[in-house]
């Protein structure tokens, strides 16, 4: 019986890995998850308005009008 007492109280110890106890734990459990596709987007809009033009494509757009 002392056991199981003792056992009781120390459960909540062991409970403490499931997350849904914590809200902050839970918060930064999500921050994880999205860092990624923060990440993404700061670099995608970072770049959205630079021009990325393959260094033949103008040459190739020159002779197409050529030959029209």
């Amino acid at each position: 019986v002392k056991y199981k007492k003792e056992h009781e109280k120390v459960k909540g110890h062991y409970m403490a890995g499931t997350l849904v106890d914590f809200p902050e734990v839970m918060r930064c459990g999500q921050q994880e998850k999205n860092k990624g596709l923060r990440i993404y987007q700061k670099d995608y809009h970072q770049t959205k308005t630079k021009i990325h033009l393959p260094s033949d494509i103008i040459a190739n757009q020159v002779a197409k009008r050529c030959q029209d």
